[in-house]
């Protein structure tokens, strides 16, 4: 069985987590920061969800993450 590669990163050390870095903005776009998500309903975060799922990336040739 082959063993997967695990990351350590430091808190807060964003150029060490490109993708994650780059999803981060991506939600914000929909998604301000110090958003209370109580108040979203459950139908915008599937929107919010489906809509990043569609989209191209870089990182996937450009190809969607669905």
């Amino acid at each position: 069985m082959p063993h997967a590669k695990a990351y350590i990163t430091y808190p807060y050390s964003f150029r060490e987590k490109g993708p994650i870095g780059n999803t981060h903005k991506l939600i914000r776009q929909y998604i301000p920061k110090d958003t209370d998500f109580s108040t979203l309903s459950d139908v915008y975060i599937i929107h919010v969800q489906t809509k990043l799922n569609k989209c191209s990336r870089k990182l996937l040739d450009f190809d969607t993450p669905k």
